[in-house]
């Protein structure tokens, strides 16, 4: 079974698009992110560079702004120019309040392109997710609410 294409593949450069419509129709839903990995690899040619086991997470709450705009994320001192895709690790526990994490490719526009993050009322989430960097940054927006605990680590990319 595949997955859906997510209607944000529209706004890729056109060989992306290629690559992320084959990559849905290859993955299944509940493929783990090594077999997505794989699927990438093969599909562009591309390799995944592992960062193994990093001492500690790359940004907390205190890096982040959270008042329900979005905001610039600077990954260049993480990730190298050439990367096409970040794989980002985030958790997010948020005992105060249902809050959110949303994270996008740096200049879209549209907020329906956004990958997802939420936790509230003693809740728990954590999630991997793969981001197109612009210019080694992506953008991040989160709610306005009691600030949550955040952990955020860039787990590798492809390049």
């Amino acid at each position: 079974m595949s997955i859906p294409v997510p209607v944000e593949v529209e706004r890729l450069p056109l060989e992306l698009q290629e690559v992320v419509r084959y990559i849905c129709r290859m993955v299944s839903a509940d493929a783990t992110v090594e077999e997505i990995a794989q699927t990438i690899n093969q599909t562009t040619g591309e390799q995944f560079v592992d960062r193994g086991d990093p001492a500690a997470v790359d940004f907390d709450e205190t890096d982040l702004t959270l008042d329900g705009n979005w905001h610039e994320l600077d990954l260049s001192s993480i990730v190298p120019a050439d990367a096409s895709l970040v794989l980002l690790r985030g958790i997010m526990e948020d005992t105060a309040s249902n809050d959110y994490l949303q994270f996008r490719t740096d200049g879209n526009s549209n907020a329906a392109n956004v990958a997802t993050l939420r936790a509230g009322g003693s809740y728990r989430a954590a999630v991997e997710l793969l981001v197109a960097p612009s210019g080694q940054k992506i953008e991040y927006r989160g709610g306005s609410g009691a600030a949550p605990d955040i952990d955020l680590t860039v787990g590798g990319w492809w390049a």
